[in-house]
């Protein structure tokens, strides 16, 4: 599920989820989706309450992102554990260092190319 470009792209994602479940624990209207690559994405929203990592994909003929079957929805309460095995994982092995795909593009024709921007 996480290749490297995909695993640093989702970190980046960290802080902005933190901040959509803290208006969501008042109760604010929530609707937050982010792309980490490769069709990839993480969503919070207001009906389901949960943190989703699903894999999406455009249907023929249309442009809207739809949801696969494919992908893990954690419980709010399960948020804060998977947070700590990322921390945990980047205690441990510090050398880890992966930059965002899209860091490298310097022109639109590569990022246009890249399947993990553009699947």
């Amino acid at each position: 599920m996480f290749t490297p470009a995909r695993w640093a792209s989702f970190q980046l994602c960290i802080d902005d989820i933190d901040s959509q479940l803290s208006d969501l624990a008042q109760d604010k209207d929530v609707a937050y989706c982010a792309h980490y690559g490769g069709g990839w994405h993480v969503s919070v929203t207001k009906g389901f309450r949960c943190v989703d990592l699903r894999k999406f994909y455009v249907p023929k003929a249309e442009t809207i992102w739809k949801p696969t079957k494919t992908g893990i929805a954690l419980r709010l309460d399960e948020w804060p554990t998977l947070k700590d095995v990322i921390n945990s994982l980047h205690h441990d092995i510090p050398d880890i260092v992966v930059t965002p795909c899209f860091y490298k593009h310097s022109i639109p024709e590569i990022i246009a190319a890249c399947p993990e921007c553009n699947p």
